[in-house]
């Protein structure tokens, strides 16, 4: 299992971003990881006159015109059915809650373990029924993230993550921490890495998209969050025979506001994913 991961938005309880946005983008295999960035860069490139670049550097124009934005995801979560899964978590940075930026630092640590945590059964479940462990033994994880993220963030949580993950016999190897593409095309790196990089730049679109949408407060961004969201939930998987797995990786923090996002998250897939066969 690859994992790529992202974030958007601050600690800052006073900051133009009323939000932070954690974001997963999960694959299991190298080939779907190539089909899914060439599609995003090919649609970028038709919908917004460029190949590929981070959401801070995209088109102001692109960036405030919800109605391209949903016909490029349409368009791409269309080419890429079946190629890679989403975790999304929100934190809503209330000051009920939160009293000074440490304290939302330390959300998103325990939030962005809890994502991990709630992939790690699927993997082994998907992993089992590929038959992974009669070919490769122990499962692994890959998981992947961009060098200018805060590295001593990311202490507490590799900690976090690494006991769990040797707990339920799963090896995590990372994260690895991956320049820019283009620093990396500079020093002629080889293309895996490169891809990798790519990947962690088409997920930070997804985390700038959210952000971008929470933080206008307009429900003319409801269905491109929609449209992200839906490679995070009421999604039904299966591997030849076996009972499929419903994947359902969103989470909201503070726990006690889920329900005011339940107009654009929906109610968790066990309450209600008869409904979405």
């Amino acid at each position: 299992m690859f994992v790529f991961t992202d974030e958007a938005g601050d600690n800052g309880l006073n900051s133009q971003d009323k939000y932070k946005i954690i974001i997963f983008s999960h694959f299991f295999d190298e080939n779907d990881i190539k089909d899914t960035v060439e599609s995003f860069k090919k649609l970028s490139k038709f919908y917004f006159g460029n190949s590929l670049r981070s959401w801070k550097k995209q088109k102001g124009m692109i960036k405030n015109n919800p109605e391209i934005l949903n016909k490029f995801l349409k368009d791409f979560l269309g080419e890429t059915d079946n190629k890679f899964l989403l975790s999304v978590g929100i934190i809503e940075k209330n000051k009920e809650y939160y009293k000074n930026p440490s304290q939302v630092k330390d959300e998103t640590i325990n939030l962005y373990a809890n994502l991990f945590r709630r992939g790690i059964p699927f993997y082994k479940w998907a992993y089992y029924n590929l038959g992974g462990y009669k070919i490769s033994g122990t499962p692994k994880i890959r998981w992947y993230i961009d060098q200018n993220d805060d590295q001593g963030f990311t202490k507490p949580l590799i900690k976090q993550i690494s006991e769990y993950s040797k707990l339920n016999n799963v090896k995590l190897e990372g994260p690895k921490f991956l320049p820019k593409p283009k620093v990396l095309k500079k020093n002629k790196s080889d293309s895996i890495k490169i891809l990798y990089s790519q990947t962690i730049e088409m997920t930070d679109n997804f985390s700038g998209i959210i952000l971008k949408g929470l933080n206008n407060n307009d429900s003319k961004y409801d269905t491109t969050m929609k449209l992200i969201f839906s490679r995070a939930k009421y999604i039904k998987i299966s591997i030849g025979e076996k009972k499929p797995w419903k994947w359902d990786n969103i989470m909201i923090s503070p726990m006690d506001l889920k329900m005011k996002y339940i107009d654009l998250i929906g109610y968790d897939y066990y309450n209600v994913f008869d409904e979405y066969k």
